[in-house]
C-alpha cells in the first residue's frame, strides 16, 4: 500500500456497524509498512450520514472499511480520493487481522464479494450511469 494509511472501521459494539447508517462509532488506525497501530476512536452521537462523511474527510482517512453503504455514498467518499471496502462483517480483530494477511475477500458479508468483482467497482470503471 506504500507509506502511511490512515483506516477507519465504522463499528457498532465490537464489530463492523451491518450498515454505515448504524455505526455508533469509528475507529481508526494507522497502516504502515504491514503494520497496523491504533489512531483512535471517535464516538457518533448522532446517525446523520452527511456528517459521518464529513468527519471521515476531516480526520484525513485513506481507507474506510464497513458493512453495507449506498452506492451514492461510495461514489461521494471515492470523489475525495477515500478507497472504500465495503460489505465486510466480523469483529474488529477479526477485520484487522484481514488486512493485515490480505484476506478480507473471506469476511464478505453473505452474497457480497470484495474485490475486483465488487459490482460497485464495475460501474465506477464503466461510468456513473453505466456507460463505457
Amino acid at each position: 500500500m506504500g507509506g502511511e494509511k490512515i483506516i477507519c472501521l465504522a463499528c457498532y459494539g465490537e464489530r463492523l456497524a451491518a450498515i454505515i447508517d448504524n455505526a455508533s462509532h469509528f475507529l481508526l488506525f494507522k497502516l504502515e509498512d504491514n503494520e497496523i497501530y491504533p489512531a483512535g476512536s471517535i464516538s457518533l452521537p448522532s446517525r446523520d450520514l452527511p456528517g459521518k462523511i464529513s468527519l471521515i474527510k476531516s480526520c484525513g482517512v485513506d481507507i474506510l472499511i464497513c458493512g453495507g453503504i449506498s452506492g451514492c455514498t461510495i461514489y461521494m467518499l471515492q470523489e475525495m480520493g477515500i478507497l472504500v471496502i465495503p460489505w465486510v462483517a466480523g469483529t474488529v480483530e477479526q477485520v484487522l487481522s484481514a488486512l493485515k494477511d490480505k484476506t478480507l475477500d473471506k469476511l464478505a458479508m453473505p452474497g457480497c464479494e470484495i474485490g475486483p468483482g465488487c459490482p460497485f467497482r464495475k460501474r465506477r470503471r464503466r461510468g456513473r450511469f453505466g456507460k463505457n
